[in-house]
Order: structure tokens, then C-alpha cells, then sequence
């Protein structure tokens, strides 16, 4: 085999392996952003899932917190000297 082409062989394999790391290096990118992406969509769906917890757990509180009002209202009306309802003592 002439200098030439063993020169030009081992050029392709140089640019072949050039290749195959590029490609490699990419795909190791894309699998970076790719579980980048997941990461961030996983801790939106954690962040929504936790923020509907905590309006649900306000709302309870809230809810138990009117129901608190009404009865103390309630029973303060009852107490009143001009009530109409039957006082209990």
C-alpha cells in the first residue's frame, strides 16, 4: 500500500472517530437537557401539586374559622339583652 493512501486511510479513521465523539458528545448533551426539561416539569407538577394542598388546607381553615365566627356571633345574639330567641341559663 503506497504512503498516499495509508496517509489518507488513517485520515478517514482520525475524522471517523472525530465524528463518533462529536455525535457521542451530542447525544450526551441532548440527554442532559432532556432530563434538564424533566426535572423542571417534575418540580412544576411537585410546585402545583403542593400549592393545591396549601389552598386547600387554607380553605379548610378558613371554612373552620367562619363556622368559629357564626357560632360565637350566634351565641353572642342570644346572650344580648333585646334578643327574641330563648335565652338558655
Amino acid at each position: 500500500m503506497p504512503w498516499k493512501e495509508k496517509q489518507d486511510a488513517i485520515t478517514g479513521q482520525q475524522a471517523s472517530s472525530s465524528a463518533i465523539e462529536r455525535k457521542t458528545r451530542c447525544n450526551h448533551q441532548a440527554a442532559s437537557i432532556l432530563n434538564c426539561h424533566r426535572k423542571k416539569k417534575q418540580d412544576a407538577i411537585t410546585g402545583l401539586q403542593a400549592s393545591s394542598s396549601a389552598i386547600e388546607r387554607k380553605a379548610r381553615c378558613n371554612y373552620q374559622a367562619a363556622s368559629i365566627f357564626k357560632c360565637h356571633r350566634k351565641k353572642n345574639k342570644m346572650q344580648s339583652p333585646g334578643c327574641k330567641h330563648l335565652q338558655v341559663q
